[in-house]
């Protein structure tokens, strides 16, 4: 069970918990599902973030590369110093969370940037375990004293606007012209993936 000091900064927010079974939603419909606060505090397992249209989560492995990643991402498009990290994973990475403007609420993000592996970005559509959850490799905890979200970089926000159908691929992208299968097919398979798993965890 996450402690009530951790939930109740989410909370605080107004943000939407879902129950989890280790990293995983245990309701079909998480996505669209709003559950009250006593039943949020009664779930004896961990929790996750059902991110709205204003959310956006860096998500960062260093198992995959994802520190320096980060770190090339972060000088590179001029952010250092503009984002904190927020939560420390229990795979020793980082969650950065951030707000995204009103202006690029409808657009589509990229979940990740084949320049910067190692690296999730987690919007709309997706959860984050949340802080005080634990897990096989322990516990998540909270970085710069609690829950805070900066403001995304407009410079992020230019990354990670999705300008096509090949954006949805990712990976898969090299298949179609080659072949192997079409891009109906493509898109068939990745439409029954968890959109929750990282790479690393295919």
């Amino acid at each position: 069970m996450v402690n009530k000091t951790y939930v109740d900064q989410y909370l605080e927010v107004n943000a939407n918990l879902t129950p989890l079974k280790d990293k995983r939603p245990v309701l079909k419909k998480w996505q669209s599902t709003k559950l009250s606060e006593e039943k949020i505090r009664a779930h004896k397992g961990n929790l996750g973030w059902v991110l709205s249209d204003k959310d956006l989560v860096i998500d960062i492995d260093p198992r995959n590369k994802g520190t320096a990643s980060f770190e090339k991402l972060a000088d590179g498009e001029s952010m250092v110093g503009s984002i904190k990290d927020t939560v420390k994973t229990a795979g020793g990475g980082f969650h950065i969370y951030l707000t995204i403007p009103q202006s690029h609420y409808k657009c589509k993000l990229k979940k990740q940037l084949k320049d910067y592996p190692g690296i999730d970005f987690l919007s709309v559509g997706s959860q984050c375990v949340i802080a005080g959850s634990k897990v096989e490799k322990g516990r998540y905890k909270w970085v710069n004293g609690g829950f805070h979200q900066s403001e995304a970089p407009s410079q992020l926000l230019d990354l990670l606007v999705s300008s096509g159908a090949d954006d949805d691929l990712g990976d898969f992208a090299g298949l179609i012209g080659s072949g192997t299968a079409t891009e109906e097919r493509v898109l068939e398979l990745l439409d029954k993936i968890d959109h929750n798993i990282p790479n690393s965890d295919w």
